[in-house]
């Protein structure tokens, strides 16, 4: 068995994208961060008997501690992941050997280590074991967009009726990346200044930039722009990646309502199985039919006494749900958020 690190995306081999679970995880994307967001990111690979077994992304940013609390300290952070602020894992390959390359990443990055988006505790590796955003996963069962209305019990019809009725004057343009302008910009830096777990702050390069399968879908009215959003279909689960509205004509169009409304019709009209809504407005996406899909993350230290700190603070450092059950269709016999459905595996979802 023999574990390397390099620094570069274009000294990985093509093995890496034949065991990567998505495309934000092949070398194209990865290339496309280190284009335009780059993080000092460097990649391992674990081999055993010459086969890539696993593979892990790291990068470094500076992260509010509390970043679940109300207190805020930031702090120098190695974090294996992706510099992009979704729920993708930076670490994937056979659960043994990911844990082998994950005790190897431990031991060889310096300061604190942060791994996120981990399916399951390292039982084996001194690690502090906590709770991150889960995502908000929405099955889709029905073959059109007026079945799905029909299915729903009346306060969630009613609820989506509403909001289409506020966005009547609004009208929607599908187009590449390359069509992402300043304004576009503008409505995304918006909603990072009001996040409470943003990471990083992207460039206006990388979503220009992104290329095909991304599709740029923008809502005008008389051509201001309102809202917009990024999705990627791959493998019949169509996933929003980032969106932008304008908050002060938030409440005029109900617009993070109609934004999820239009997702969640690209997803039926495309015929996918799955939309993964991504980890932030658990409430909003419950209340469409979405469930948790609950993701782990873990904290690391050398020194035992660091450790130590971080274990007594793991309340303060660890995510808590505030998602309730939402009895979203007349057949629910129970609340979707208290359906166990972590087990099940889709396409292009770790």
């Amino acid at each position: 068995m023999s574990i390397e690190k390099v620094n570069k995306v274009q000294e990985l081999s093509p093995e890496w994208d034949h065991i990567a679970h998505s495309i934000y995880q092949k070398r194209s994307f990865l290339s496309h961060l280190e284009r335009t967001n780059h993080s000092n990111q460097r990649y391992y690979t674990l081999h055993e008997k010459g086969v890539l077994c696993a593979g892990a992304v790291v990068y470094s940013l500076k992260i509010n501690l509390f970043t679940f609390s109300k207190l805020e300290l930031k702090l120098p952070m190695q974090v294996i992941g992706l510099p992009i602020s979704n729920d993708e894992s930076g670490v994937w390959g056979g659960d043994p050997y990911v844990e082998t390359l994950l005790s190897h990443i431990f031991r060889k990055e310096r300061g604190i280590v942060l791994c996120l988006n981990y399916a399951q505790d390292l039982p084996n590796i001194k690690t502090i074991n906590m709770r991150s955003l889960p995502s908000m996963i929405f099955q889709i069962e029905h073959d059109s967009w007026e079945g799905y209305m029909q299915a729903l019990r009346h306060p969630y019809r009613r609820r989506i009726l509403k909001a289409l009725d506020k966005a009547a004057t609004v009208t929607g343009r599908r187009e590449p990346c390359g069509a992402f302008t300043e304004r576009h910009y503008e409505l995304y830096l918006e909603v990072v200044k009001r996040s409470k777990t943003k990471l990083e702050i992207l460039s206006m390069a990388f979503f220009k930039t992104l290329p095909e399968p991304f599709n740029l879908n923008s809502f005008y009215d008389n051509e201001k722009l309102v809202y917009w959003n990024i999705t990627l279909e791959e493998r019949k689960t169509l996933y929003f990646l980032f969106g932008g509205l304008d908050y002060k004509a938030r409440d005029t169009y109900d617009s993070y309502t109609n934004n999820l409304i239009e997702i969640i019709k690209e997803g039926i009209h495309r015929e996918c199985h799955v939309i993964n809504l991504g980890q932030t407005a658990e409430i909003s996406k419950a209340r469409f039919g979405a469930y948790k899909r609950n993701n782990k993350m873990c904290m690391y230290h050398h020194n035992g006494m660091i450790r130590w700190l971080f274990n007594s603070l793991r309340n303060q450092l660890s995510y808590t749900s505030h998602t309730g059950g939402h009895r979203v269709y007349h057949e629910d016999k129970v609340p979707m958020s208290d359906i166990s459905k972590n087990k099940m595996h889709y396409a292009g979802i770790s």
